[in-house]
C-alpha cells in the first residue's frame, strides 16, 4: 500500500538545493519537483534536468521519503518531454521518482499519454497522482481514481477554485464537495 502523506512540500524545479534540503532535512512525508506552475515557459528545460538530476544524485533516503514530480500538462509538448525525461532518469540512471504528478486531469481519458511512456518500466514506473482542478475533473473523479496507473487523488485547490470562480476563503468552504468527491472516489 501508499505510504501515509500527511504533508507534501512542493519545490520549484529550477531550485535543486531547495528539493535535496526538503528530501533531506525537512518533515514532510513527500517531496514534488514541481515543474508546471513554479517554472517560467523558459526555464522549462533547465528545471527539468536540474529537478531530475537533484533525484538521481542521491544523498537521500527513497525508502523514508516519498519523491514525485510534477510535470506540465499531457497536452502540451513540455509535459510529455517531462514524462520521457522522468522515464529515462528511472530506466536508466536510477533515478527515485515515486509518482508522476499530472496537472488538470478532467478523466481518464487525460491519461492516455502516460501508457506508452510508463509500460515499458514495468514494475519501475512510478505511480500517477491525478490533481483533480477542474469541475469535470471533480465529475470524472471516481474514473480518474479507477485508471490501474493511479494511486493518489490530488485535490489543486487554487486552481479548482479559479475554475469554479469561487472566492479563495480560509475555509475553502467552497471547494467542500469537490474535496468530498476525491476523497469518496479514492476510497
Amino acid at each position: 500500500g501508499m505510504r501515509l502523506l500527511r504533508s507534501v512540500l512542493f519545490c520549484p524545479g529550477t531550485r535543486p538545493d531547495r528539493i535535496l534540503k526538503a528530501l533531506t532535512q525537512l518533515p514532510a512525508d513527500a517531496v514534488v519537483a514541481d515543474l508546471e506552475d513554479a517554472v517560467a515557459p523558459s526555464s522549462k528545460a533547465s528545471a527539468r534536468s536540474s529537478a531530475l538530476e537533484a533525484l538521481t544524485g542521491g544523498g537521500w533516503d527513497p525508502s523514508r521519503r516519498t519523491a514525485a514530480v510534477r510535470v506540465n500538462g499531457l497536452d502540451t509538448e513540455h509535459g510529455l518531454e517531462d514524462v520521457r525525461a522522468v522515464c529515462r532518469a528511472v530506466g536508466e540512471d536510477g533515478a527515485a521518482v515515486h509518482a508522476i504528478v499530472v496537472p488538470k486531469v478532467d478523466s481518464p481519458a487525460s491519461l492516455a499519454p502516460l501508457g506508452p511512456l510508463l509500460s515499458p518500466l514495468g514494475a519501475l514506473a512510478p505511480s500517477v497522482w491525478a490533481m483533480i482542478e477542474t469541475p469535470a475533473g471533480v465529475l470524472s473523479a471516481a474514473a480518474v481514481a479507477a485508471h490501474p496507473s493511479v494511486s493518489a487523488l490530488v485535490v489543486g485547490a487554487n486552481d479548482l477554485t479559479k475554475s469554479l470562480r469561487a472566492r479563495p476563503h480560509p475555509s475553502r468552504l467552497p471547494l467542500l464537495l469537490a474535496r468530498q468527491t476525491a476523497v469518496l472516489a479514492a476510497r
